[in-house]
């Protein structure tokens, strides 16, 4: 499975970064508010899902370079209708994995830098069966090339507060809709390429023994175009798949715990 690859492959990566140097790692448990929408030709709302997510984030940072993973998941609320354009409300399960690399650049003003980052993305999206209507699986994965501007202002004893800007362009956007139940196969959607837009602002406070406890929120914002269409059978009856134009909004609270080897 192309998740479980990319895992393995994170995982060494992982590995030999930390083997190459003395890295400090963050690890930053946190909660993520999840708004999803899709939206018609005529610019309406098909269905969103919104709710609470439950998430960490594992990075490594040596020097210049950063090396990490996010994973969130959780169910939310599904309100949307069907295909014939009947109200339907139900859960969703969602699982989303981020995988990314990022170099920043020194300057010469020690408050601020510039940075930019590459990332993987994927999302298992599970729409639950409901009131007579079947259940729905689905699986997008994209990359996005984000660059953007870190600040920081000292306070007194050590702490600071730190804000971060970016804008970032998704690409290589697919989307794998699950309808063997069916009978119409797995039909894989080219999603449509947008920008994105990420923001941050957190405090840092150091500890008694020189630790470093970080509180921040994130925002994060992009869209998907609609995609192409494809037609599928089942041998009898022939449909039309298409995924139409869509917009995420994550808003994550976390704490970020950070060790130095």
């Amino acid at each position: 499975m192309k998740l479980n690859s990319l895992l393995l492959i994170t995982s060494v990566l992982l590995f030999t970064h930390g083997a190459m140097a003395e890295p400090e790692i963050h690890v930053s448990p946190g909660l993520t508010y999840f708004h999803y929408e899709e939206f018609g030709l005529d610019n309406s709302t098909l269905n969103k899902e919104i709710g609470f997510l439950p998430g960490i984030s594992i990075t490594l940072l040596q020097q210049q370079h950063s090396l990490g993973a996010h994973i969130f998941s959780g169910e939310v609320e599904y309100d949307g209708q069907t295909q014939s354009g009947v109200p339907h409300s139900t859960d969703t399960d969602e699982s989303l994995y981020y995988f990314f690399y990022r170099y920043d650049f020194l300057t010469e003003q020690s408050t601020h830098n510039y940075f930019v980052s590459l990332n993987y993305n994927f999302w298992e999206r599970f729409i639950q069966a409901n009131n007579n209507v079947g259940s729905l699986y689905e699986e997008y994965s994209w990359w996005h090339l984000e660059a953007g501007l870190h600040a920081y202002k000292a306070l007194k004893n050590q702490q600071k507060l730190n804000y971060e800007l970016a804008i970032f362009q998704t690409f290589n956007g697919e989307i794998l809709v699950d309808l063997d139940s069916f009978n119409y196969g797995k039909p894989v959607l080219d999603l449509g390429d947008k920008l994105g837009i990420r923001g941050l602002i957190a405090y840092d406070l150091h500890t008694d023994n020189a630790a470093l406890i970080r509180m921040g929120l994130e925002y994060k914002f992009w869209g998907f175009g609609r995609s192409n269409t494809k037609n599928v059978s089942d041998g009898t009856t022939t449909i039309s798949v298409t995924e139409p134009e869509s917009e995420t909004n994550l808003l994550r609270f976390f704490i970020q715990l950070t060790h130095s080897f």
